[in-house]
Order: C-alpha cells, then sequence, then structure tokens
C-alpha cells in the first residue's frame, strides 16, 4: 500500500503542475493594450514562489523566452520569429532558430515591440498585436523610443533620407538627416531599469515538456543612433550581462553623440567608440553587439494568421 499511495500522490502532483502552468499563462497574457503599463505604478503584488518577497507584477511574468525588438518599425521582426514559415528569405528566420531552437512553442515566447513612430506604425503594430493576441501569442506592442533615461525627445523623419518615404520612414531617429523631415516629440525610457523590472525580475514558468531548452532572452537594436547611449548605460548599470544575445544595426553618422563621460563629435570617433564598446562587452564576458541587419519583407504584406490556419 505504501508503493501505490506514493505513486498516488506522485500522479495527483503532475496535474497540479499541468494544471497550475495552464492557469498562470493563460492568466499572464498581456492585456491590449499600448497604453502606459510600461510606466504606471500599479497597487498590485505578486507573490514568488515558496512565499517570497511580493512585488508589482511585471510585464513578462509568464513568459520563458524573450524577444526584444528595440526599433520595430512596422513589427516584421516579431513575425519572423513567430510565423517563419511566411518568409523564408529573412536571415532573421534562421538567427531565431539558433537563438531560440527550430522546435521552440509560441505560447512560451514573448515579443516586446519598441517604436516611437506612432504616427506611422501604431495601426500596424496593434494589428499585429490583436491578431496575435487571438492565437494566445505574447506581443506586445510598446509606442515608446529607448534610451539611457526617461523622458521626452525630439524625433526627426527625415523622409528624404535615404528614400525614408518609401522605406517605412526607416531613418525616424533624433538626429536631422535630409531637407524633406518633420519634427516629433517621442517619449523615450530607460531600458536599462524596464529590463530590470519587467523582464529579468520576471516569473518564469516551471520547465516542461515545451521548455527544456535554458530561458533566453535576446533583444535587437535598431534604433538610428540611440544604441550608443542606451547600451552604454546598459552596461553601466550590469544589465548588459543579463542579455544572452543582443544583434542589430549600428550607425556611425548619427553625430554628434554626447552621452555619459563620452562627447562624439565625429563620425570616426563613433567608429572608436563601436569598438570599445564591444571590447567592453566581451571582457566583462557579457553578449557583444553582433551587427546583423536584415530589410527583406521591410513592407511586410503577409497575412494575419487566424484560428482555422494554424
Amino acid at each position: 500500500m505504501g508503493g501505490l499511495s506514493r505513486l498516488l500522490t506522485i500522479v495527483l502532483l503532475a496535474v497540479f503542475v499541468v494544471i497550475y502552468e495552464k492557469q498562470y499563462l493563460e492568466s499572464s497574457i498581456i492585456s491590449d493594450s499600448s497604453e502606459a503599463p510600461v510606466l504606471k505604478q500599479t497597487s498590485q503584488v505578486v507573490k514568488l514562489r515558496g512565499g517570497g518577497i511580493q512585488r508589482p507584477p511585471a510585464l513578462g511574468d509568464g513568459c520563458y523566452h524573450v524577444f526584444i525588438d528595440a526599433g520595430s518599425n512596422r513589427g516584421v521582426h516579431g513575425r519572423f520569429l513567430f510565423e517563419p514559415e511566411k518568409y523564408n528569405r529573412s536571415l532573421f528566420t534562421q538567427k531565431f532558430d539558433e537563438l531560440f531552437g527550430n522546435k521552440r512553442t509560441k505560447q512560451n515566447i514573448c515579443v516586446f515591440a519598441f517604436e516611437p513612430n506612432v504616427a506611422k506604425h501604431n495601426i500596424s503594430q496593434k494589428a499585429t498585436q490583436d491578431a496575435y493576441s487571438k492565437m494566445g501569442w505574447r506581443y506586445q506592442y510598446l509606442p515608446y523610443g529607448v534610451s539611457d533615461t526617461d523622458g521626452q525627445v525630439t524625433f526627426y523623419r527625415n523622409l528624404d533620407y535615404f528614400n525614408g518615404l518609401k522605406r517605412e520612414e526607416w531613418g525616424f531617429g533624433t538626429h536631422l538627416h535630409g531637407n524633406m523631415t518633420e519634427a516629433a516629440t517621442v517619449n523615450v525610457l530607460d531600458l536599462a531599469a524596464w529590463s530590470e523590472q519587467h523582464i529579468f525580475n520576471r516569473s518564469i514558468p516551471y520547465k516542461n515538456r515545451y521548455n527544456r531548452a535554458h530561458p533566453v532572452v535576446a533583444m535587437k537594436m535598431d534604433v538610428e543612433g540611440s544604441e550608443y547611449r542606451t547600451i552604454d548605460h546598459l552596461m553601466e548599470m550590469g544589465t548588459a550581462c543579463k542579455f544572452d544575445f543582443i544583434l542589430g544595426e549600428l550607425h556611425y553618422n548619427d553625430v554628434p553623440q554626447v552621452f555619459g563621460r563620452h562627447n562624439l563629435t565625429l563620425e570616426k570617433h563613433v567608429e572608436k567608440y563601436a569598438i570599445y564598446m564591444k571590447k567592453m562587452l566581451a571582457k566583462e564576458g557579457c553578449p557583444t553587439f553582433l551587427e546583423f541587419d536584415d530589410e527583406q519583407y521591410l513592407h511586410d504584406g503577409k497575412p494575419y494568421p487566424t484560428d482555422d490556419t494554424q
């Protein structure tokens, strides 16, 4: 009878864990809102496992893997991750297989897509968020720029910069380029502080048959020159080393760059700083900044999934 009792206890415990994981993941699906959950304080608390210290809920609670898309434009990189079969020419589909594995479960990955060009991309970003929410996939559009502090910054649309008007305004940033431009006031946030609060302090689901590998936090950064001040602050705060991968595009012609103790007035100064930045990341054992860019499917155009297509 002792053996039977132990077997029954094990079975009941396994059933409880499965039910808990299902309820936890369903309850932690991010709501359909791109308003200020990022910065807003809340009186709600999350009780940590084992009766630990309580804390405010994090946007990343319930996320096993995390992909931060800083400078997400229309949001197509999140679609590369969730629907690689539709984008077979993209270099990112293979890269995501390397980062998250090619047998990943979509319900266990969260994408946080930062895009400050609200006037241009608000509709497409919300459409992606809404379509994926219906599938049970966690894609959160965040209408902010990333930086080394919270606040507001002037951005420029740079419509004739590398034909930006016809290329989804891909030069939208803090530096003025060309003659055809418009200024916009953009909300930015301290990416290091946000990541500590919402990603690296998140409650991670238990490993199960879908989550066997180490939880991965990866970031793609394409922020038109703001990468230097943002990464410098990530290094200063010790947050950079908590990422598993950082990749994206470095912009050498966005000068001047003034941040921290750096005053980079010429392109050659920015190039030297980029080398220094990569060396410092490597020295500390952090993931270095992998220069990796793919502008295919810039305009997207692929249909969204529906329940009967999955």
